[in-house]
C-alpha cells in the first residue's frame, strides 16, 4: 500500500522501523537536511509534518496506490486459479 500521509507520530514510525525515537529524529532530520523529505518535525506534540505535495507528485502517488492494487487483485487470481 502506497499512501501519502501528511503528518505521523514519530512514536510510530519507532515502532514500526523498532529503532529509538531517539534515532528516528535524527534521521528525519537528516533527510530533511538533505531535501529528501519536505517537511518538519514538530517535537512539542511528537509528529513530522510533510508539507503539502505538488499535484504532479500526488497523481503519481495515486497511480502507484492503482498499480499495487492492480498487482494485489492479480496476485489473488493466480494463486486462487493454481489451487483448483
Amino acid at each position: 500500500m502506497v499512501k501519502p500521509y501528511r503528518t505521523m507520530r514519530i512514536e510510530y514510525i519507532s515502532r514500526s522501523l523498532n529503532i529509538s525515537v531517539k534515532d528516528v529524529r535524527a534521521l528525519l532530520a537528516e533527510l530533511i537536511l538533505e531535501r529528501r523529505i519536505d517537511g518538519s518535525i514538530d517535537q512539542l506534540s511528537g509528529v513530522v509534518e510533510i508539507n503539502k505535495m505538488d499535484l504532479q507528485k500526488e497523481t503519481r502517488y495515486q497511480a502507484l496506490d492503482q498499480w499495487s492494487a492492480s498487482l494485489v487483485n492479480i496476485h489473488m487470481n493466480l494463486t486462487n486459479t493454481n489451487m483448483y
